[in-house]
């Protein structure tokens, strides 16, 4: 093969050429003379390569600063554990006192008696623990005086009847009740208890009075039957209580 100044190729016959009639197929000594590109190739990779890999050199010198962000990371974790406090739980709460002085010194069945008695405020038309309501109704004192009776014998059963006596007495005593609480009653209440004070007149009073009314049996009866009959028993029982509260106020 012929290069540089003197061709590309050589023919059949000895000679050094450049074109077709030198390098062409049958007119090259080797067949096919026409010039491969690897020699040009293989310097132009191995320029490329070495560029490539003296960039790659240069990002290397930028990694260690980075690692000190990872710092504040932890700061952060840690900061954010909440705190609990514990005196916002220590409350205390003490029920009210139900006790009730000289219970204790009944006989168990009359203690169970009274306490019986007691619990059957609702159906008595009470809140829990209202003596003067509970009084009010004469249920109560016949509940506690047939339980004991019958749970402690007559002989003891007497002590349990004189102490829910004294225990009414204490209820009355302490209660001051006004005419403003007829607004606490059922509609049926209120026109039961007004068309009462509004008979003032039939009932031998001068003006509606309670002083004067509630003087006449007939004032106290007159309301509990219409209460019974319009607001039926178990709501009726409030507003004869409340009747009885009311002339109590007045004769007080």
């Amino acid at each position: 093969m012929c290069a540089g100044v003197w061709g590309d190729c050589c023919n059949a016959a000895g000679r050094c050429g450049t074109g077709p009639s030198f390098c062409g197929y049958g007119m090259c000594q080797l067949g096919n003379c026409s010039p491969s590109p690897s020699s040009s190739t293989t310097t132009t990779t191995s320029k490329s390569s070495t560029s490539t890999s003296t960039t790659t050199t240069k990002p290397t010198s930028t990694s260690s600063p980075k690692t000190t962000t990872s710092n504040p990371a932890t700061k952060t974790s840690s900061a954010t554990t909440p705190k609990s406090s514990t005196a916002a739980t220590t409350t205390s709460m003490k029920p009210p006192s139900t006790t009730i002085p000289g219970l204790a010194a009944l006989p168990s069945c009359g203690q169970t008696c009274f306490n019986n008695m007691l619990a059957q405020y609702s159906t008595l038309g009470c809140a829990a623990l209202d003596g003067y309501c509970l009084c009010n109704n004469v249920n109560f004192k016949n509940g506690i005086r047939d339980c004991s009776n019958g749970a402690c014998g007559t002989a003891v059963g007497s002590t349990v009847i004189a102490f829910g006596d004294a225990y009414c007495s204490t209820a009355f005593a302490t209660h001051i009740a006004t005419a403003t609480g007829v607004a606490a009653l059922p509609s049926c209440g209120q026109t039961c208890f007004n068309n009462m004070v509004a008979q003032y007149s039939a009932l031998g009073c001068a003006s509606p009075a309670p002083s004067c009314l509630c003087k006449n049996a007939n004032f106290g009866y007159g309301l509990r039957d219409c209460s019974n009959g319009a607001c039926g028993t178990a709501v009726a029982s409030s507003v004869i209580a409340y009747g009885s509260s009311y002339c109590a106020s007045a004769t007080a």
